[in-house]
């Protein structure tokens, strides 16, 4: 019984596959026939598909890039230093030292969710080269802040030479590792002026009349990638900073904590800031921040990925009715040949299907084509991530492609419903009368 049950099955399988196969096989025949009415029926689709391959590419690298984003900033706490505190509590103020490095190694050892303290101090100002002069943004670090600095947004590497090491952190070397920003504008102010650009590694840069000698320049991995923010960073060892460049106040503009869990960042916070209060004796004599502004940012990409997403809908459903109406005017010139295929003996199922596989064929044309267009981003990936700075690199996430096969797959049965239904219970006494 069973081997009968199966045996039965798979007749019923064949059936179904070569009355698909008539349909497909007439679908194309159509096709051919009304060339023209099949490419303007097939371009509604093709946009459709294509809006909404390049939409979910571009939203998987902007996805990506922003779940890296997360990653890196969520948990983070800026302390930052007033400046300018007002009239009223300067003598309240005066009764505190300020921010202090020392105030991060006493949060990390009082408060346990501190996990890392990253220090460092930054100066904005002119940067003296052999060259002339150029603007940088002078940073005192840690070796933990500069490996922090070196993985957060996008990897950097090293392009010539070497790393600060753990004896310029001691020793407060005064040695530098410029941008390759900076590096081609030396060389590039070198050759304007007639002089030879020779080494950069082993010149001298000079800041605030102090002398530093590069021993690396950095850059992005990917050398097409340039973000503004780290184009013409300098980085010291921040004792060198402390000593030789800050002066009077070599203690940072803030603080830069990493908490354990993100997600009970308020309370973490709470403990932060009442233990710093307690020990600047009760003087609230800083701010503090966190990255809500991401979230916010995130929640807003997700509203643009909605409209986006209802644009693309609305281009499939206006290709869509376009291939309904294509294949009920195709009915309406085929009523004789339905009549003629049911006197022969041609069921209702059979008709249905090959209305069906017709759709379905048209739908697979123009929706194939709109997805290889569709992948135009990802093919032109390096270029899009160069002018968006690295913040999109087109991917294409494999439940994208799932949803995008399911989708093409559906339009065919969808759009193809009516008009197979319409043709499928015409009566071929009638139809064989029509004229």
């Amino acid at each position: 019984m069973p081997k009968t049950r199966m045996a039965r099955y798979a007749a019923a399988a064949l059936t179904f596959a070569r009355w698909s196969y008539v349909g497909v096989h007439t679908g194309f025949i159509e096709m051919r026939s009304h060339v023209l009415r099949s490419i303007l029926s097939a371009i509604g689709i093709l946009f459709g598909v294509f809006v909404m391959v390049a939409m979910l590419s571009l939203i998987g690298g902007l996805n990506t890039f922003l779940n890296k984003r997360m990653g890196e900033w969520m948990g983070s706490v800026f302390i930052e230093k007033i400046n300018e505190p007002p009239k009223e509590k300067l003598a309240e103020f005066s009764r505190s030292r300020g921010l202090t490095f020392s105030d991060g190694i006493f949060l990390q050892d009082s408060v346990p969710s501190v996990r890392t303290v990253y220090k460092s101090i930054e100066r904005f100002d002119q940067l003296l080269t052999i060259g002339g002069q150029t603007r940088a943004h002078f940073m005192g670090v840690d070796s933990q802040t500069l490996a922090k600095q070196f993985t957060m947004d996008i990897e950097l590497d090293i392009k010539e030479g070497r790393m600060l090491d753990a004896s310029d952190f001691s020793d407060g070397s005064l040695v530098c590792m410029v941008s390759s920003f900076i590096a081609e504008d030396i060389t590039r102010k070198l050759e304007t002026s007639g002089k030879t650009a020779g080494d950069i590694i082993g010149s001298s840069i000079y800041f605030k009349n102090q002398r530093f000698r590069i021993i690396g320049v950095f850059g992005p991995k990917k050398a097409d990638v340039k973000r503004w923010w780290m184009r013409n960073n300098v980085y010291v060892p921040l004792v060198a900073m402390q000593k030789y460049v800050s002066g009077y106040n070599p203690d940072p503009g803030h603080l830069w904590l990493q908490v354990d869990d993100p997600l009970l960042m308020d309370k973490q916070l709470d403990d932060v800031v009442s233990n710093l209060i307690a020990r600047h004796r009760g003087v609230e004599d800083f701010e503090y921040r966190k990255p809500d502004n991401l979230k916010e940012f995130i929640s807003m990409m997700g509203n643009v990925s909605l409209i986006m997403g209802i644009i693309a809908a609305i281009s499939l459903l206006a290709g869509g009715l376009g291939i309904m109406n294509v294949m009920l005017s195709s009915i309406s010139e085929r009523i004789r040949e339905i009549g003629i295929r049911k006197a022969l003996g041609a069921s209702t199922v059979q008709i249905f299907v090959q209305f069906i596989a017709e759709t379905s064929t048209l739908c697979f044309i123009g929706g194939t084509i709109g997805a290889l267009f569709g992948c135009v981003p990802m093919l032109i990936g390096d270029a899009i991530e160069k002018a968006t700075g690295g913040v999109i690199n087109p991917t294409l996430l494999p439940q994208y492609i799932l949803a995008m096969v399911v989708v093409i797959a559906s339009m065919g049965v969808i759009f193809g419903l009516y008009p197979a239904v319409k043709a499928s219970r015409m009566n071929p006494i009638d139809a064989l009368r029509y004229e």
